[in-house]
């Protein structure tokens, strides 16, 4: 019944520093990529409130920073826009590369969080590419 729905929205009172990581490997071509750039995009742009700041990286066997955690995330849509798939997936690197840049550019008082863009198929690294981006 209608009397019985509740409806609680969760009010945060800190700002975020979000990393997008875009996976731009093969295995991203066509529909894919175009799929993720228009997420990451979508995502920077109306995902993100007054005080938080966005970061991506692109990965596929190596991992390129886009933009490190700004507020200024108009000039990131711009650098996304250009990516191309290519090489193998190495999510391991990836999220190790996130963490870095949350660390060095992220303050204690703000909330972190790393989004992954990908078909999640990793197919590099040095050992089992899955067992390996548990871990990290």
């Amino acid at each position: 019944m209608r009397k019985d729905l509740r409806v609680f929205e969760r009010k945060r009172n800190i700002s975020l520093d979000i990393v997008y990581a875009l996976d731009i490997s093969g295995s991203m071509h066509g529909r894919k990529i175009d799929a993720g750039k228009k997420a990451a995009v979508g995502l920077a742009l109306m995902g993100t409130r007054v005080g938080d700041r966005v970061g991506v990286v692109a990965f596929n066997t190596s991992v390129y920073i886009i933009s490190p955690p700004t507020a200024n995330v108009r000039h990131i849509a711009h650098r996304i826009v250009s990516l191309s798939p290519s090489s193998g997936t190495d999510i391991a690197l990836a999220v190790a590369e996130s963490v870095r840049l949350l660390h060095e550019y992220s303050d204690p008082e703000r909330g972190k969080h790393i989004i992954l863009i990908t078909d999640a198929i990793p197919t590099s690294g040095s050992d089992d590419p899955v067992e390996r981006t548990y871990r990290e």
